[in-house]
């Protein structure tokens, strides 16, 4: 299987002409009261617009307001309808009889699309239905991006697929209560040179401790435990853009096909 990456003339003049943008990483704790979770959310996104912000990531959901999505959908568009920024914000999606743990990347007010969690945890099974969208990757005016879910993070077959469809930029939302997600964050972007950026929620076994990390794997940003707060990182996309990790050897034109696996085990 051979999948290309998009040639970059296709990113839109607003993305070419500055590679460099502000991302927020945000860990709350999630409002049984929906109104209260609706200001929560409203109260994150309109202080990280004043810092002008461009891509806001929220954690990892339970299944919270499930009755709800569209009109959470909907607050989110206007509170940032005409603005420069991307919003991110994971939920649990009603699509007929079935449910989904889906993400939906929100542009200046408007859907720019959704990625429904595709590998369930044994607990989620009962109450979701696997995604059925593939792993997209999404074109936007801050370069192109991909969503991954949860402990999808922790299958590298997941952060490479995302890498190889072309993603500059990795959104994983999850809610690890041991903190793997801190090594394994480093791990995903060093191995594909690419930026992950981890909002890990602190609802209920969730530990925080969000972060952004670069494409040599050093963590760039990130949250405090167990607290509900925003951090910041500026991320230059033309370091995601090249793959060599030393001259002659790249993590996507390199090819290990030709090594032989040994097909009796060795003590």
């Amino acid at each position: 299987l051979m999948i290309r990456r998009p040639p970059r003339s296709t990113l839109s003049s607003s993305s070419a002409a500055s590679d460099v943008y502000k991302r927020q990483v945000v860990q709350i704790e999630f409002e049984d009261n929906f109104k209260k979770y609706l200001q929560k959310i409203e109260f994150f996104i309109n202080n990280l617009l004043e810092q002008e912000t461009n891509i806001i990531i929220f954690p990892e959901s339970d299944f919270i307001f499930p009755e709800n999505g569209e009109e959470i959908i909907y607050k989110v568009n206007q509170i940032t309808k005409n603005r420069k920024v991307i919003c991110t914000i994971t939920l649990v999606e009603k699509a007929g009889e079935f449910y989904y743990k889906t993400t939906f990347l929100i542009e200046s007010g408007k859907l720019r699309g959704k990625y429904r969690k595709t590998h369930l945890e044994e607990e989620e099974r009962n109450l979701f239905s696997p995604g059925d969208l593939g792993l997209p990757v999404f074109k936007t005016s801050y370069g192109y991006i991909g969503v991954m879910m949860g402990y999808e993070g922790i299958f590298p077959e997941i952060s490479r697929t995302l890498t190889l469809k072309g993603a500059d930029l990795i959104i994983w939302p999850s809610k690890f209560a041991n903190d793997r997600q801190i090594n394994i964050c480093r791990s995903r972007g060093a191995e594909n040179k690419i930026f992950i950026a981890c909002s890990n929620s602190i609802s209920h076994q969730g530990s925080g401790h969000s972060l952004i990390t670069s494409p040599l794997g050093q963590i760039l940003t990130s949250c405090l435990g167990k607290t509900e707060q925003a951090s910041l990182s500026s991320l230059n996309l033309l370091l995601s853009r090249n793959k060599d990790i030393v001259p002659h050897t790249n993590t996507i034109s390199v090819s290990y096909t030709h090594l032989t696996l040994p097909t009796k085990r060795i003590v």
